[in-house]
């Protein structure tokens, strides 16, 4: 299957882009202050540059197990990155608020 040349450009924008972060953040040791997102940044890179290769290389079923395994991992690092990001930048205004452990959380099984 081809993937064409506009989006084959795309994805490797893309794949710098997510690269460019993974350095950043790499460099500037963030991991210590927001493990999950970093660990949500180093997941992203490694699946767009494996799902190409896959996709073209492999059967459709090889490639829809992977898409919908990687899928699932990908969505619950999503969710973790938020709640440690909003915790992190929210917490100054909601110091002793019982509820804000739960708001993305609660939002995010409201949304499902």
């Amino acid at each position: 299957m081809n993937l064409g040349i506009f989006s084959t450009v795309l994805a490797i924008v893309g794949l710098a882009t997510e690269a460019a972060l993974a350095a950043v953040l790499a460099y500037c040791r963030r991991h210590r202050q927001f493990p999950f997102f970093y660990t949500y940044a180093f997941y992203a890179l490694f699946l767009d540059a494996s799902a190409h290769p896959i996709k073209a290389f492999t059967s459709q079923t090889v490639y829809f197990n992977f898409y919908w395994a990687s899928q699932v991992v990908y969505t619950i690092l999503g969710v973790l990155a938020m709640n440690e990001s909003f915790r992190k930048v929210l917490q100054p205004y909601f110091l002793g608020k019982w509820w804000f452990r739960c708001l993305v959380p609660g939002v995010a099984i409201i949304i499902l």
